[in-house]
């Protein structure tokens, strides 16, 4: 920049108009505000140092740093300010500045999600082929969907944002002061099911109960989910074919003769199950 004013001036000196002066920088990149710029300063304080300015000069964050800093974040995203302050023995509060105001960047988060594996995918695209047969054939209503939730007896803390403001620790009663944990605390497992026309009562697995395959059949399958389905096909929708009052009549599959019967069943007559 102190180049390109120095050749205006030198262009001005020799009594050359601003057009002039244009068209002979235009191939360095010189622009007509600048020229201007350049002459109107010679004028008024006879030289092309930059005028007195009023406060403290900046001298922490410079053009020098902020090259600095955004070729270190550009490497590696993930570097801490703090490492960086230290490094360049700055405060904190100003590296904070230079990359917020300054860059325009901002400090995010990473969210953690959960990891799809090539087989997760291909297992999700065969059942979600099977559920869109299914919604093609009118069935969709008739489709159960559950979930089982842990309760536990426990308080809830945010360790970021739960704060107690107060002179010092000792003023704090016990109560407010911890956070009491325990290793097994007393909890309650709830059931539910919802479909598109009705829903399920909900469950409480009582205290102790080990959950397998015979106490989930008896306490949930048998006792709620053949009742609801067969409350929602009576009274809500209705059996409009002959398929569906025979799965009405059929029970639950236990055994394994009895679960290759229930899925032949329901192949033949154009429901592919979908197992999880």
């Amino acid at each position: 920049m102190e180049a390109k004013r120095s050749q205006i001036l030198e262009l001005f000196r020799a009594e050359k108009s601003p057009g002039e002066i244009l068209k002979i920088l235009q191939s360095k990149n010189v622009g007509r505000k600048l020229i201007y710029r350049t002459i109107q300063r010679y004028k008024e304080t006879g030289s092309l140092k930059d005028r007195a300015r009023s406060g403290r000069p900046r001298n922490v964050r410079t053009r020098e740093l902020k090259a600095k800093i955004k070729k270190r974040i550009i490497r590696n995203p993930r570097r801490s300010m703090r490492k960086m302050s230290r490094e360049f023995g700055i405060s904190s509060r100003s590296i904070g500045h230079v990359v917020h105001d300054d860059l325009g960047l901002k400090s995010l988060k990473r969210r953690k999600v959960h990891m799809v594996t090539k087989a997760i995918r291909e297992k999700r695209l065969q059942r979600s082929r099977c559920l869109l047969s299914r919604a093609g054939q009118s069935v969709v209503n008739k489709i159960l969907f559950s979930d089982e939730k842990l309760f536990t007896i426990q308080e809830v803390s945010n360790t970021q944002n739960d704060r107690i403001i107060s002179s010092s620790v000792q003023d704090i009663p016990e109560q407010l002061r911890f956070i009491p944990r325990r290793q097994k605390p007393a909890s309650v497992m709830v059931w539910g099911g919802i479909s598109a026309n009705s829903r399920t009562n909900l469950i409480f697995v009582p205290s102790g109960m080990k959950i397998n395959s015979k106490t989930y059949r008896e306490l949930i399958l048998d006792a709620e989910v053949r009742v609801s389905v067969v409350r929602t096909l009576e009274i809500r929708v209705g059996p409009s074919s002959r398929m569906e009052l025979q799965l009405m009549q059929l029970t639950l599959p236990n055994s394994g003769s009895e679960i290759k019967k229930y899925t032949s069943f329901l192949k033949s007559n154009g429901h592919p199950p979908v197992r999880t």
